[in-house]
């Protein structure tokens, strides 16, 4: 009994560890990059690779700056909390420095280069292709 007890905290406490959600690849994404990526609830997780940085911050354009969170491997993350659809620019700001997201197609606007990712509306398809009558 004991050893089913200990089984079961350990497989909980397994589970904790795991981001909660059914995130994808956003679709504003360059070909193959897994991040950005958005769930179902609208939120966006970025993740951004900068081993030697001491401080990045998110800046998403429409929204405050928000502080990333180091991992252990070198890359910084962030989950956001849920967001308006539609296209959401935004650059990384590496120990002061402002750059784009590798993992995103770059825009020009407002003087400098930046990133964007597509926060898709629920149930919406009009924009996406489809197979319709021809002729």
């Amino acid at each position: 009994m004991k050893l089913a007890g200990i089984v079961i905290l350990l497989a909980v406490s397994c589970c904790f560890g795991q981001e909660l959600g059914d995130f994808r690849p956003a679709t504003s994404n360059v070909l193959d990059s897994q991040y950005p990526r958005v769930d179902s609830n609208s939120r966006v997780q970025i993740r951004f690779k900068a081993p030697d940085a001491t401080r990045v911050k998110l800046n998403f354009w429409s929204g405050p700056k928000v502080d990333m969170e180091k991992q252990a491997d070198g890359f910084w993350t962030v989950t956001t909390p849920p967001m308006a659809p539609g296209l959401h620019y935004y650059t990384i700001i590496v120990d002061g420095a402002e750059v784009s997201d590798p993992g995103s197609t770059a825009y020009f606007g407002g003087s400098k280069w930046a990133s964007a990712v597509e926060v898709p509306e629920a149930g919406a398809d009009y924009y996406l292709p489809q197979d319709v009558p021809h002729g």
